[in-house]
């Protein structure tokens, strides 16, 4: 809004007006100032946290927050939430997120004010990664090695399906209060896991908790109907896995006695503990920028891409749709080609269709809309899958101990990448409008070459202490084949609540 008296242009009217500016001017200036109310268009949504809360011009950051808040939620729990689950269970860990989780979803739809609201969707954001880190783990270490490429990708199906539904549920609710409750209503679910989530058998081995693991693997076979050894049996089995691990037990044994840093050192030490371990130190470098890459490509191709629909809704919809095929092509190609090979042909194929798209931004620029559309998606799909097998192959990579560790910190890595790509978009592509393309289409690139660098683990169990790690198996297991026993609506104008009048 700018500075003129605007009693005078409505006499003299619009085009008289902008004729000559100057004469409806306060002096000489043309400044912009605040405006002292808005009107907002309710014909397709009744009521929003922008019109509640006057969330535009000056005020616009807070918006802006609260859709940044969501990654910003997830940077903080991965890597907090990945050490308790490895310190303190999966099973504890997941519950707690689940009971925040349901308390404070309703309580969003109860926010009095914006800066509540921001905090509680950080909290609902935190504790959904908690949750989805802890069952994730739990599943592949509960999961025979068979079944593990089967499992890895189905996983996300249900991801997909919420992807789907989620416009339908907005589009049937539109107020935003009641929509939020409505999407707070599904969490309810989880409360089955004080009754369904047992301890996950691996971790209790790995505490020593024998006796515990024993009587959840007994269920566990009973609800299979399979034979199990006699309990001296699986008892020393226990105790052989955990001997593995004895020496460097005792060596941070050693260490913790021999310092006198502080508890505070010692939790700093633990996170980055992943990066002091020789033979985990490369792999954990090069997953980290896999999550990376395939979060930053992710988020950008969505944001980057030529919208399908005018329609949000159906959007939204075909966003989701496009997930399944990103799934379901995974698995024959987990089973027949394996893990590297698969990730390494989807960030190339990645990196393809991206790099189409930044052609045909360069040789027609401003046309071509349905083959940009068509590599952009095709992109994402691949990127989609890729961002699948590589939560899979982070949780086989790493041992028992560090394996929650590990993908909470990739996840970590994920987050800053996803926060990037809008700035990347706006920024970057600000300058030269194809310029995301190249970068995004390089990252791709980058990761498809360091992704053969990782060992494969195609038909192995999942390890259970670092010995397992040395060149000589990681040679065996990329050649694989072979099992290894590594183991409101509102007719008026809102107020601005920034507008001061005696600033003007």
């Amino acid at each position: 809004m700018r500075n003129y008296n605007y009693t005078a242009a409505a006499l003299l009217g619009y085009e008289a007006t902008m004729k000559d500016p100057s004469v409806v001017q306060h002096g000489n200036t043309t400044s912009i100032i605040k405006c002292s109310a808005r009107d907002f268009n309710h014909s397709q949504y009744s009521s929003t946290v922008v019109t509640e809360w006057d969330l535009v011009c000056e005020r616009r950051v807070l918006y802006s927050t609260t859709q940044a808040v969501m990654q910003g939620g997830k940077i903080v729990a991965y890597p907090i939430f990945g050490y308790l689950i490895d310190a303190l269970g999966r099973r504890p860990i997941v519950l707690v997120c689940v009971v925040i989780n349901i308390l404070a979803g309703f309580l969003v739809a109860a926010s009095p004010t914006v800066e509540v609201y921001i905090l509680l969707k950080l909290i609902v954001s935190a504790t959904d990664a908690g949750t989805y880190l802890g069952i994730f783990v739990f599943v592949m270490e509960t999961c025979a090695t068979k079944y593990r490429a089967a499992v890895g990708c189905l996983v996300g199906i249900p991801w997909a399906i919420g992807y789907m539904i989620t416009p339908g549920i907005a589009y049937l609710v539109r107020p935003w209060r009641w929509l939020q409750f409505a999407y707070a209503l599904p969490s309810l679910c989880c409360i089955i896991y004080f009754w369904l989530l047992p301890k996950s058998p691996r971790w209790l081995i790995t505490e020593g908790r024998f006796e515990e693991a024993l009587k959840i693997m007994t269920k566990i076979a009973k609800v299979n109907r399979k034979p199990l050894p006699s309990d001296p049996v699986v008892l020393a089995a226990m105790e052989n896995i955990v001997k593995q691990g004895s020496r460097e037990e005792e060596e941070d044994q050693t260490d913790r006695e021999a310092t006198i840093m502080s508890r505070f050192l010692a939790v700093i030490k633990q996170v980055v503990i992943l990066l002091t371990i020789r033979q985990l130190r490369l792999r954990t470098l090069v997953v980290f920028f896999c999550w990376f890459a395939a979060s930053m490509v992710y988020y950008g191709i969505a944001l980057n891409a030529t919208n399908l629909s005018t329609d949000p809704y159906l959007y939204i919809f075909l966003g989701g749709l496009l997930e399944v095929p990103s799934y379901l092509i995974l698995w024959p190609a987990l089973v027949y080609i394996g893990r590297k090979k698969s990730l390494v042909a989807l960030y190339l194929i990645g990196a393809v269709c991206i790099f189409a798209v930044m052609a045909i931004m360069l040789v027609y620029p401003g046309g071509e809309q349905v083959a940009k559309v068509f590599f952009s998606q095709s992109g994402k799909v691949a990127i989609s899958a890729a961002f699948q097998v590589v939560w899979m192959y982070t949780a086989e990579l790493f041992p028992t101990k560090y394996r929650s560790l590990a993908v909470g910190e990739a996840s970590f890595c994920a987050r800053l990448g996803s926060i990037s790509s809008p700035y990347i978009n706006d920024i970057l592509g600000g300058y030269t409008v194809w310029a995301p393309a190249a970068l995004f289409g390089t990252v791709s690139l980058i990761s498809a070459v360091l992704s053969l660098f990782l060992p494969e683990t195609r038909h192995c169990t999942l390890p259970e202490s670092n010995d397992l790690f040395s060149k000589k198996k990681d040679k065996e297991a990329d050649r694989g084949g072979s099992k290894e026993t590594s183991l409101e609506d509102v007719s008026q104008g809102v107020i601005n609540q920034s507008y001061n009048t005696d600033s003007l």
